[in-house]
């Protein structure tokens, strides 16, 4: 009976705590609803503030839930070259990285002094000790001129390119700059009334905006270069199965734009929000005579609105010259023009291919290619000002200099194409070493090549365009909702009823 009775309280422990996390998003952010800006920030406060975080101790454990590789392994937000095993191999001494793990406060604990944010997940993170240790208490920026950087050249630390900021600042990974920045954007809500003029420039004086305005665009752009991923969902769940609330900022991609940047007068809709990325913006387009207030035109449209786009080679060209990116499609990876090195790891960034496509943007932009004809060949000149190519017989990326370029052969291939030295070994990418180097075998990832380029029909995010000879046949507003007679410059308007660009 004992046993019985033991038993079924077990069961009833174990419902209340899946019931304690169970998540609606909708049901969760109601107090949410309707608000912006100022009082939205302010409304989320109430919903996920107080978190019942675990003990500084206990964060080893929670990352187990909330920072594990797919292979086991502790993900390493400092280091693309460590391979810890939870608990194990956690701090120690180290000298040098990949000696062990430890719990970084993304946040400076110097910065604050709030005894639960010492132990709140979402903001601290497990991090190499020795990339961590050089870190110190540095805030997040772009660095300019580097005094370090982690192998790979993954973070840095060095003097601020950033505007507004002239100090010291430590980089993190472009992969992870999104993450950071709404980690920040969590900080700076979940302890809104305490987070003010926390101990460095970083932190503004007021609740709102809570960020000073150098870091506050900084963190606003990375945002939108590296958009909310699966990964970082299922570390948001993981969080609230660990303390028990969310980062909103995960849960609405560009969240941030409603409370900070270009959506300020738009109320948060939870059951059908609107992410500013997609080009969905919340206006009435059957009535375009009285439209509710829209965000600028600048919030929708990307970088580059003249409709360029990188699409993948599927056809010889007469000519390759172009400017290009060279993917490997598999891991969503385009070898960096800025880091063509020899042999050296993550030379690549992170892009998003969909429907055989990549957009453009400022990162993208550092990875392009300009290829040109020479001789029965073709030169590949990186954004470093540097050709790629390899002088050895061996399979390294080399480079050269603007009076000895190095020559590769383009072919196309049924899997994308290749890029053949004179020494017949190919580039390819090594999925296990995470870079791209030439092979004399095929038996590593293949690559493709994404021109860049400019449609007829130009694609803004998401939104169909417009041909020019079609400009007349349907009535034409401006999306303050006035009727045009005559488009007198490309950009985004609303033609029968939808959102369109007209070049």
């Amino acid at each position: 009976m004992i046993n019985k009775l033991k038993f079924t309280v077990s069961c009833l422990l174990l419902l209340l705590a899946v019931s304690l996390h169970a998540y609606d998003r909708a049901t969760y952010y109601r107090n949410a609803n309707g608000k912006s800006a100022a009082s939205l920030k302010t409304a989320l406060y109430s919903i996920i503030k107080n978190p019942s975080v675990t003990s500084y101790d206990g964060l080893y454990e929670g990352y187990k839930k909330t920072d594990t590789r797919p292979d086991g392994y502790v993900r390493d937000w400092y280091s693309k070259t460590t391979n810890y095993r939870h608990v194990t191999d956690k701090a120690g001494s180290y000298n040098k990285e990949g000696d062990c793990y430890n719990r970084e406060h993304s946040v400076p604990q110097s910065w604050f002094d709030i005894n639960a944010m010492k132990s709140d997940i979402v903001h601290v993170l497990p991090t190499d000790g020795y990339v961590n240790n050089r870190r110190s208490n540095y805030p997040f920026g772009e660095v300019g001129s580097a005094t370090y950087t982690s192998n790979g050249g993954y973070c840095k630390l060095g003097s601020c390119k950033t505007q507004g900021y002239s100090g010291t600042v430590f980089e993190p990974g472009d992969d992870i700059k999104g993450d950071i920045a709404r980690i920040y954007f969590y900080v700076v809500t979940c302890y809104e009334e305490k987070a003010k003029g926390w101990g460095h420039s970083v932190f503004s004086t007021s609740t709102y905006p809570g960020l000073e305005k150098w870091t506050l665009d900084m963190f606003i752009r990375w945002a939108k270069n590296d958009p909310v991923d699966s990964v970082e969902t299922a570390r948001n769940n993981a969080v609230m199965e660990v303390q028990g609330n969310r980062n909103p900022y995960v849960d609405f991609p560009g969240l941030e734009q409603y409370v900070w940047g270009l959506y300020t007068e738009v109320p948060l809709n939870v059951d059908e929000y609107v992410d500013p990325f997609t080009g969905d913006i919340p206006d009435n387009p059957d009535n375009p005579d009285n439209p509710p207030v829209n965000p600028p035109v600048d919030s929708i449209i990307p970088t580059h609105a003249d409709g360029s786009y990188y699409a993948r080679v599927k056809t010889t060209p007469e000519d390759w010259s172009g400017t290009y990116l060279i993917v490997n499609e598999k891991n969503s990876v385009a070898l960096n023009g800025t880091l063509i090195e020899i042999d050296m790891a993550n030379n690549f960034i992170t892009v998003t291919i969909e429907n055989d496509t990549i957009a453009v943007n400022e990162e993208t932009e550092k990875a392009e290619f300009e290829v040109t004809s020479y001789g029965q060949g073709y030169v590949f000149l990186g954004k470093s000002g540097r050709f790629m190519g390899t002088l050895t017989a061996d399979n390294k990326i080399t480079t050269s200099g603007e009076d000895s370029p190095i020559v590769n052969y383009i072919t196309l291939t049924d899997d994308g194409v290749n890029i053949k030295s004179e020494y017949n070994t190919y580039l390819r990418y090594n999925e296990s070493g995470k870079r791209f180097r030439y092979y004399k075998k095929s038996s590593q990832q293949p690559i493709a090549l994404y021109r860049r380029s400019v449609n007829e029909e130009p694609i803004v995010d998401g939104i169909e365009g417009l041909k020019a000879k079609d400009k007349g046949q349907k009535d034409i507003y401006d999306l303050a909702g006035r009727r045009l007679n005559v488009v007198t410059r490309p950009g985004l308007y609303i033609v029968g009823g939808k959102k369109q660009y007209i070049k």
